[in-house]
C-alpha cells in the first residue's frame, strides 16, 4: 500500500510541477513583446524619406525647409528628403542639416521609441542608442552630389 501512495504522490507533484512550467512560459510569453510596432514604424519612417520630395511636401507646414527652398540654400526641389539630408552632409552644412532634419521630425518622430539615424558613423538626428532594451537597425541606399 506504500508503494502505491509514493507512486501516486510522485505523480501527483509531477503534474504540478508540469502544470507550473507550462504556465509560466504562458505568462512569460504574455509579457515579452515583439518588436512589431519598432520594426514597422522603422520601416515607414525610411520609406518616407527615401521617396518622398521636396517638392511633393506641403511647404507652409515646415517653415525651416520652405525659407531655406526661398533662399535658394535648397535649389533642386525634386531631390527626395534623404538625398537632401545627404547632400548637406556632403557639403558640409551642419547648421542646415540640423534644421532640415529638425524640421522633418517634429512632425514624424514618436518620442518613446527613441529614434537615431545616421549616416555612415556620424549621428545626424535623435538619441544615442547606447542603454537600450531593443535596437532595431534598417539600411538604405542613398546618393547625394557635392556641390563645388
Amino acid at each position: 500500500m506504500k508503494k502505491g501512495f509514493i507512486f501516486s504522490l510522485d505523480s501527483f507533484f509531477a503534474i504540478i510541477l508540469f502544470t507550473l512550467v507550462i504556465f509560466l512560459i504562458y505568462v512569460f510569453s504574455i509579457n515579452s513583446f515583439g518588436l512589431n510596432q519598432q520594426y514597422f514604424f522603422s520601416e515607414d519612417l525610411l520609406t518616407t524619406l527615401s521617396n518622398v520630395k521636396i517638392s511633393e511636401l506641403d511647404l507652409s507646414n515646415y517653415p525651416d525647409i520652405n525659407s531655406m527652398v526661398s533662399s535658394g540654400k535648397i535649389n533642386y526641389t525634386e531631390a527626395t528628403i534623404v538625398e537632401q539630408i545627404v547632400n548637406f552632409q556632403l557639403n558640409d552644412d551642419q547648421e542646415s542639416s540640423n534644421l532640415f532634419i529638425d524640421d522633418i521630425f517634429i512632425k514624424v518622430a514618436d518620442e518613446s521609441l527613441k529614434t537615431a539615424i545616421f549616416i555612415g558613423n556620424v549621428k545626424i538626428y535623435g538619441a544615442d542608442p547606447e542603454n537600450v532594451k531593443n535596437l532595431l537597425s534598417r539600411t538604405r541606399l542613398a546618393i547625394g552630389k557635392k556641390n563645388s
